[in-house]
């Protein structure tokens, strides 16, 4: 995969709004101590077709009962389970972005032949003017491949995309 300045750019956004959205869920974690590491135990349905919850708390042997799953307390646990969740997901996929952008080295033939000693150096056009070529090549070839069929329904296409296809409908020329 080639990493552009645009994706590169990217990422950094996406690494900083992860690291604000740890910080966030951090510090609504230190509010909730009191709930964390206790866990909730939810029973069969009774006749009314409600769960009932306990919960145990962290050094306690014994769980003491909490009703119906409105109760203050079940929503504190559930809480805390979430932000432990959260944090622990946006630890790995930092961990991965930062490990990606850091390893980042442009692939630019340019780049590549200015890195290397002077005795290897070889004069290669930019990648926009390789990536051109090859478009104008896919293109000539799929109007030439284009005239080898007979189109279907041809009074239908009504839509011109900017290469001059005739398509059907405004999302083919979207998705062209």
């Amino acid at each position: 995969m080639l990493m552009n300045a645009d994706l590169y750019q990217r990422l950094n956004c996406e690494i900083m709004m992860l690291e604000k959205a740890r910080k966030e869920y951090t510090s609504r974690l230190e509010q909730l101590q009191d709930c964390k590491g206790s866990f909730l135990r939810r029973t069969k349905p009774g006749k009314g077709k409600y769960y009932y919850y306990s919960v145990k708390r962290q050094g306690s042997k014994f769980y003491d009962y909490l009703g119906l799953p409105n109760n203050r307390i079940v929503k504190r646990v559930r809480e805390v389970r979430y932000l432990e969740e959260a944090i622990r997901r946006i630890d790995r996929d930092l961990a991965l972005m930062k490990a990606l952008v850091d390893g980042f080295l442009p692939y630019d033939p340019s780049h590549i032949s200015e890195s290397l000693p002077a005795t290897y150096r070889f004069n290669v056009p930019p990648v926009s003017r390789l990536y051109e070529t090859e478009g104008k090549k896919w293109l000539a070839k799929r109007l030439e491949d284009q005239k080898d069929f007979p189109e279907n329904y041809p009074e239908k296409k009504k839509h011109k995309t900017s290469d001059g296809i005739w398509v059907k409908s405004v999302s083919e020329v979207v998705l062209y």
